[in-house]
């Protein structure tokens, strides 16, 4: 029953980042038509859903994996669990662009959104290519969990 929970929580908070495409491709819209109150959604909604998502991921991640699994971490020479450790790498791949590269551009990002309108573009352009390789690495990472079971 703890498996089952946990597992339906994982899943919800997979979905949860998975959603962030479609969110930030529709906020997106408003962020043309009105600088300000375009990008202050855009920040609040990708920071929301990555903050929500991420942890959630995290936790139950590494819960299912070490405690209920005993898959463990980077073990890629164990039989049959590669998806699982690609997925981990990829995950270590987005926590650092997250922390590294994201979280200074949303801050520069929300910075300019007072001054001048070319330094905002130029920020929200690196922003939402920085959100496109999370979006990419995320959607692989879910793609990689659903081949566990059309491997074997």
């Amino acid at each position: 029953m703890e498996y089952l929970i946990i597992k339906t929580l994982h899943i919800m908070f997979a979905g949860m980042w998975l959603i962030a495409l479609p969110v930030e491709l529709m906020v997106r819209k408003y962020v043309r038509q009105d600088n300000l109150t375009g990008a202050e959604l855009y920040l609040k909604l990708g920071n929301l859903l990555g903050i929500i998502g991420l942890t959630g991921i995290l936790i139950t991640g590494v819960y299912m994996s070490v405690s209920m699994e005993h898959f463990g971490f980077f073990r890629f020479a164990t039989p049959g669990q590669h998806w699982l450790y690609t997925k981990q790498f990829l995950m270590v791949i987005m926590l650092i662009v997250t922390f590294a590269v994201l979280i200074p551009q949303a801050k520069k990002l929300r910075a300019s959104l007072t001054g001048d309108a070319s330094v905002f573009e130029t920020q929200y352009r690196k922003m939402r290519n920085f959100n496109l390789v999370i979006h990419i690495l995320v959607f692989t990472n879910f793609l990689l969990a659903l081949s566990r079971y059309f491997m074997n």
